[in-house]
């Protein structure tokens, strides 16, 4: 009898139906596929590739990096039930049909379509994926989609999916323009409300964000959200500054800010460590920040959030330069970037200032550097 832990199996992500044949192989051998985009670079393959050594606990099936390569990465690992106990809810959601086809809009190594391929394997759901390099042939016979808001409304305006009746959301909120398209073209949206971590959560199907059935929700004095459910993750590796863990009474949480109603209503506030989202994708702006404090010509860097409405948000980066007169140009900072970190988490607009704004005790301002840029007082560094 083999009592050995389980490991990851590293999948290089090129070509996204290929990838998702080896992902679907290695399961059904009993292994844990992880999925590794291969815009991340060589740096991010070889960081989450120390952790395939590593022994999982018995039972995992599933595996998903939510930390790219900041040089901490962090895996969260999960049961084949976590997920296959979710399945009638997303059956209900999306009022799966016969004849449905599925089109997931995220990249495979993101866990919404990883969660979609093993939905659909399991429904025998004939799935499309629609990460880099989509069919747009294929795409014409997708019925139901699951993706970001800005995926969904692309794959909507392009009219690639004339079939296209409803549309799982998650990963950002779904803003007036896509609503506005969804209700010109004729599309149902269902938004959720989830984490790579806890899975599904709460769904907005008419009548605002409510916890799913078989879901617990429960906002702390601090109003940090906290949930218990079969959905959730079992652990995670690696990610020494943000492990998950579920505690001994079954609640887990990832740091987001909510509001919880009397009626159910769940209103969310965004996340307490400052992560930003981005495409669906969570950056951890102190991650990041410990990559680009390398980068040649800076002293400090502080990351923060741009509002992006069709992505999200942006990540943006103020450099304090090591020697002000002479600070680092963006190409170099560009270079830095791309050799460090995942492709989600590179900043997108570059500033420089003479010093980082901070609190009497020392503590970073991002909402000033976000103030500032929007007011005009700071310009993108060229």
């Amino acid at each position: 009898m083999n009592s050995a832990r389980p490991r990851l199996t590293l999948i290089d992500v090129g070509d996204e139906t290929e990838a998702a044949r080896q992902v679907l192989a290695v399961r059904r051998r009993g292994g844990v596929p992880l999925a590794i985009d291969r815009r991340g670079g060589e740096f991010g393959r070889n960081a989450l590739a120390a952790l395939a050594s590593i022994g999982l606990p018995t039972g995992s099936a599933w595996a998903s990096a939510t930390s790219g390569s900041s040089g901490d990465p962090r895996v969260v690992v999960r049961t084949a039930s976590s997920w296959e106990s979710s399945f009638d809810v997303v059956d209900r959601l999306v009022d799966r049909r016969p004849d449905d086809v599925l089109g997931a809009l995220a990249p495979l190594a993101s866990s919404m379509t990883l969660f979609s391929l093993a939905y659909s394997d399991a429904r025998g759901l004939p799935l499309v994926l629609g990460g880099p390099g989509r069919s747009r042939e294929r795409l014409a016979a997708v019925t139901l989609a699951h993706g970001t808001p800005y995926a969904v409304r692309e794959l909507i305006e392009s009219r690639a999916a004339p079939r296209l009746r409803r549309a799982l959301v998650g990963g950002a909120k779904a803003d007036d323009a896509l609503l506005a398209s969804a209700e010109r073209h004729g599309v149902e949206l269902v938004t959720y409300y989830g984490a790579t971590e806890l899975s599904f959560v709460a769904a907005d199907t008419g009548s605002g964000l409510r916890a799913l059935p078989g879901v617990e929700v429960r906002v702390d004095p601090d109003g940090t959200l906290s949930v218990r459910s079969p959905f959730v993750a079992e652990s995670s590796i690696g990610g020494r500054r943000h492990p998950f863990a579920v505690d001994a009474e079954g609640w887990a949480t990832v740091g987001d800010r909510a509001a919880l109603a009397a009626d159910g209503t769940l209103t969310l506030h965004g996340r307490s460590d400052d992560a930003i989202l981005s495409s669906g994708a969570t950056v951890v702006p102190g991650a990041v920040e410990a990559a680009l404090r390398a980068a040649p010509g800076v002293a400090d860097v502080l990351v923060f959030a741009r509002p992006a409405p069709r992505i999200g948000a942006l990540v943006a980066a103020a450099v304090e330069a090591s020697d002000p007169a002479n600070p680092p140009s963006t190409s170099v900072l560009r270079a830095h970037a791309a050799a460090h970190l995942s492709t989600a988490e590179r900043p997108r607009q570059w500033f420089v200032v003479d010093a980082l704004p901070r609190s009497a005790n020392g503590k970073p301002l991002r909402a000033a550097l976000a103030d500032a840029v929007s007011t005009g007082d700071l310009r993108p560094h060229v």
